[in-house]
């Protein structure tokens, strides 16, 4: 959005943008993806401070990005140079396996392996719901997962009129995308649990 409003040659609406961004990346990107704010968008605040005449918030950020030594200075133009490396990890799946025993009037799903072991009570079912338990030895239960493509590339330059700047990582797709099935998969899991818990609390009332 800051580079957008950039080229409209709108810098306060730039200089927000990209103080969002900032905040963004310490506070979100940070924790969560494992990516911090690249030194571009460091230049990018203190030069449409400048521009915008926000000279209090120039100094500030200076003095906070520790850059005492820069200086604004204008072109005839710039690039804007985005490198998309690599390639978005497939989805797949992984599965859990119970095995089916009843005792009692209670089914019992067991997967041994995991240690985990569930009780499920007969009574009150119907005769199509025991039934079809009964033809069952084995229940799966399968989950999605990521699985990440390496890249090529772990680094590279751009070079122009005799400056030469490394590219700095913005957005890692990869960490993005494990971090929401990860969050998912909790709601996924919790979530019968808390449906029961509402509809008996509700049945109390």
């Amino acid at each position: 959005m800051g580079i957008t409003y950039e080229v409209d040659k709108d810098y306060n609406n730039a200089f927000i943008a990209y103080r969002n961004a900032w905040t963004i990346y310490n506070q979100d990107y940070q924790r969560l993806f494992r990516v911090g704010p690249p030194q571009q968008l460091k230049e990018d605040l203190l030069r449409t401070a400048w521009l915008s005449g926000l000279k209090g918030e120039f100094k500030a950020y200076k003095d906070s990005l520790r850059m005492p030594d820069y200086v604004y200075k204008e072109t005839d133009g710039e690039l804007i140079f985005f490198w998309h490396n690599g390639l978005a990890p497939v989805k797949a799946e992984w599965g859990v396996d119970f095995v089916i025993s009843g005792q009692g009037g209670v089914v019992y799903f067991t997967n041994a392996q995991m240690g985990l072991s569930f009780p499920f009570s007969m009574e009150g079912r119907s005769d199509n719901e025991k039934k079809g338990l009964a033809n069952l030895d084995v229940f799966r239960v399968a989950f999605p997962k990521y699985l990440e493509r390496s890249t090529y590339y772990s680094r590279a330059t751009i070079n122009a009129n005799e400056d030469t700047r490394p590219l700095q990582l913005v957005e890692d797709v990869n960490q993005i995308a494990f971090k929401c099935l990860q969050e998912r998969m909790g709601w996924s899991l919790v979530r019968p649990c808390c449906g029961w818990r509402l509809k008996k609390r509700k049945s109390m009332n």
